[in-house]
Order: structure tokens, then sequence, then C-alpha cells
């Protein structure tokens, strides 16, 4: 590897760390999770049980919707890193 790209690569993983991902995603998956209530349909509002699943499969298509776009994006900034 070149110095310049070991130098970037050592930028990134200091600016990213894995507290900042983990806290990122706790904070995410809560704000999601909570903002989602707010869309239950009221006939999905009987029991808890039901709440909670729509809840659930709320925050699962946000979640889903999130990695679909990142997933291609990072493939594509990996090929372009090692094309160079």
């Amino acid at each position: 590897m070149l110095e310049s790209e070991q130098a970037t690569m050592s930028q990134s993983q200091d600016f990213c760390s894995y507290q900042t991902v983990i806290a990122t995603g706790f904070f995410t998956f809560s704000v999601v999770n909570y903002l989602t209530k707010y869309i239950v349909p009221r006939e999905a509002c009987n029991t808890f049980q039901q709440q909670w699943k729509w809840r659930n499969v709320a925050t699962s298509f946000v979640h889903s919707f999130i990695t679909g776009v990142w997933a291609p994006i990072c493939f594509y900034q990996v090929n372009v890193s090692f094309s160079h």
C-alpha cells in the first residue's frame, strides 16, 4: 500500500471508531422505533402484540432501506479505491 492510502485509511479509522458506529446505530434505532408509534393503524392497536408487530415491521423496513442504499455505495467506493 502507498503511504497516502495508509494515511487516508488511518484518518478514516480514527474518525469512525467502533464506539461511534455503535452509538449512532443505537440512537438511530431508538429514534426510528419511537417515531413508528405514530404510523400504527388504529386497527392494529387492539393489543400490545399487534402494535409491537407493526412497529417492528416499520423499523425493519427503515433498516432495510438504509442498508439497501448503503451497500451499493460502499461497494462502489471499495471498487474505486482498489482500482487506483
